[in-house]
């Protein structure tokens, strides 16, 4: 279900993660192409992925600038 709604078809519920950005506002937030890297075969223009969730892209993020998260599957979660 979630690869669908990020437009992924080969993702086989693999491990998620949380990606937190210190300020992404200053790095240059734009609307993706087909021209970016990562684009695939289910890429549509105008900002939402081909299962309807919003993206954008910026330019390079330093590494001071990121916060990475193991998310836990709703099965491990809150007991």
């Amino acid at each position: 279900m979630l690869g669908k709604l990020f437009g992924v078809d080969t993702w086989n519920g693999q491990n998620l993660i949380r990606i937190d950005i210190d300020n992404p506002t200053s790095l240059n937030p734009r609307l993706p192409t087909h021209n970016n890297s990562g684009a695939n075969a289910n890429f549509v223009p105008g900002g939402k992925t081909s299962g309807g969730i919003s993206e954008v892209v910026v330019d390079v993020i330093p590494p001071e600038k990121v916060w990475v998260t193991p998310v836990k599957p709703i099965s491990e979660g809150r007991k």
